[in-house]
């Protein structure tokens, strides 16, 4: 993979785990949904079945409106992709953005009220950073991710990696992350298959595959054995942390 130039980030799954914020946020997120106000700022202060339940769940999400579904199902009733597909397409749409809404406008109170509590709710994964720090260094560098701009501005100040604004491409860029690799396409005038994205989740890999775009899925993360041999029966390269900097 020699003749990449341009490489692309995920973020949730891929440099930092946020399973116990996202866990916070989606709770208050469908408190306000709900006109309740039985909020919690730890995880400790949550129902054992909801975490349960929320943790069997998580690692299908793509975007944080989908969080909706952990509050509309019951434990054990998504077991695989395909039942996930299924509960989530019966969802009522316009419920959906309002509950994602919801969730952001509840992360951004949670920051305002306590950044220390909020950065200590993730954990970032080990070697990812001198990871980052090289592929800045050497390519032209991407954030295509689900969460806000400034959540993922926060992070990179916390790494100490200077990475520009406007190479951020969060929720409100594009409608998915085929869109923003084809924005990112268009800005740098190189080949698909000389842009790079690494994502944790293998249905965010498969249309930009199928687009030419090189791409990798993380073996660390949110990846489940489900989406590893849908990504071997695809012939998407399952990466590691430890083998990263050596492919590129």
């Amino acid at each position: 993979m020699s003749n990449i130039k341009v490489f692309v980030f995920d973020v949730d799954g891929v440099i930092i785990d946020s399973t116990e914020e996202c866990l916070i946020i989606a709770w208050n997120a469908y408190q306000n949904f709900c006109n309740k106000q039985n909020y919690i700022m730890h995880p400790d202060q949550a129902n054992a079945d909801y975490i349960k339940h929320f943790k069997s769940i998580r690692n299908y999400v793509r975007s944080m409106d989908e969080y909706m579904i952990v509050f509309r199902t019951s434990l054990g009733e998504i077991t695989n992709q395909q039942t996930y597909e299924i509960k989530l397409n019966i969802l009522n749409v316009e419920e959906r953005e309002r509950f994602g809404i919801y969730f952001f406008e509840s992360r951004k109170e949670f920051k305002a009220n306590d950044k220390n509590a909020w950065f200590s709710l993730h954990t970032i994964y080990p070697g990812i950073e001198q990871i980052i720090r090289e592929i800045n260094n050497t390519l032209s560098t991407y954030i295509v991710t689900g969460k806000d701009k400034n959540s993922v501005l926060d992070f990179f100040s916390l790494l100490n990696v200077d990475i520009a604004s406007d190479k951020i491409f969060d929720k409100n860029a594009a409608k998915n992350k085929l869109t923003a690799l084809e924005k990112i396409y268009q800005i740098e005038k190189v080949n698909r298959e000389e842009i790079c994205f690494l994502d944790d989740n293998v249905t965010h890999l498969i249309s930009p595959s199928e687009k030419g775009y090189r791409v990798l899925l993380a073996d660390w993360g949110y990846g489940m054995p489900e989406h590893f041999s849908l990504a071997k029966s695809k012939n998407i390269k399952i990466i590691s942390l430890e083998s990263l900097l050596h492919t590129i």
